[in-house]
């Protein structure tokens, strides 16, 4: 069609059609809405399709004259052309789902903002703000919240964190990462990293996360909500993290505060190099490995026991006994406070 239309000349070729289509024909009516699609500034032609008000007549569920009458546009064509910015089609997409979507529509959109690739579209975060469109689900409508950083919605939205946590995916789900950064960045980190974790143990948060934390943490200077999630998690990560303390700080419980400066007072490089030893050398340690590598929340009484035991063992290497120190404090520390 197009090639008839250039070699008849735009113009006369858009008059011919308007002519067939004033007349009832639908094969001209379907050609100009294809010539207008192709040529959106025409003014000539847009006027006359929505003074017709009569949508292409092909049987397509990708069919944009719907959209642009309003008439009943399909709700994957509706979102696809909400997400761009290169055609006044896109602007009727956004339009008609600010006003007239359903609420099933509207939130496959927000599933799209928050799931776009390599970055969330801003032009995007912006349209929903000022149109207020957010999933109407609860749990999706915090974690869109959260994605597009409207934090202080989010925050009165839900409170307590719970319904960030129904929301949050599997760790290999590419939001994961992005609803962990976001957490970070809003702050109250310790609460925030328990309610992740409450969909698992506390003792099971991935490292990544545990370090995205814990770097947070740092960064604003929140040393007790850092101690009290490393006292839950493993004692390499325990001791990874422990020199990020400042030295004048301290916990405020007196068992805390002690077990705080029996972990700081062993020597770091020597404690770090037995612990890196220990990673590469597992199977040297059958008896009480299994121990050292389990997360302090997950330990029982009987693992105490066993790390004393390996600890007064004179056999137990330099490196072995390196780690068994902190361990033995730190489960001490669990069962006798």
């Amino acid at each position: 069609m197009l090639t008839w239309l250039a070699a008849h000349g735009w113009s006369g070729a858009t008059r011919s059609l308007i002519a067939h289509g004033e007349r009832g024909d639908q094969v001209a009516v379907d050609a100009l809405w294809m010539l207008w699609y192709f040529r959106p500034a025409d003014t000539v032609v847009w006027d006359t399709l929505t003074r017709w008000r009569r949508p292409d007549s092909t049987y397509d569920p990708v069919n944009f004259s719907r959209l642009a009458l309003g008439d009943s546009p399909n709700d994957d064509f509706v979102v696809w052309e909400a997400k761009r910015f290169d055609h006044p089609i896109n602007d009727m997409a956004r339009r008609y789902l600010a006003t007239e979507a359903s609420d099933a529509v509207v939130q496959s959109f927000c599933r799209e903002v928050v799931g776009a690739e390599p970055e969330i579209d801003r032009r995007l975060v912006a349209y929903c703000v000022e149109h207020d469109v957010t999933p109407v689900d609860p749990v999706q409508r915090a974690g869109f919240l959260l994605l597009t950083r409207q934090f202080d919605r989010y925050q009165a939205h839900d409170p307590d964190g719970r319904l960030v946590v129904a929301y949050y995916p599997p760790e290999s789900h590419p939001i994961a990462e992005r609803v962990r950064q976001c957490l970070v960045e809003l702050g109250d980190l310790d609460r925030t990293a328990r309610l992740i974790a409450s969909r698992q143990p506390v003792s099971l948060l991935w490292d990544e996360e545990t370090a995205e934390f814990a770097a947070g943490l740092v960064t604003r200077a929140a040393w007790a909500q850092l101690w009290n999630l490393l006292l839950s998690r493993r004692v390499d990560e325990m001791m990874t993290h422990l020199p990020a303390f400042p030295p004048d700080w301290h916990p405020t419980e007196p068992a805390d505060r002690d077990l705080f400066a029996r972990l700081r007072a062993l020597p770091p490089d020597r404690t770090m190099i037995a612990l890196n030893f220990i990673r590469a050398d597992l199977d040297h340690y059958p008896d009480w490995t299994s121990t050292a590598g389990r997360p302090l929340d997950d330990a029982e009484p009987a693992h105490l026991v066993l790390a004393q035991e390996a600890l007064a063992d004179p056999a137990v290497s330099d490196d072995a006994r390196a780690w068994l120190e902190p361990l033995v404090l730190c489960l001490e520390h669990r069962f006798r406070s």
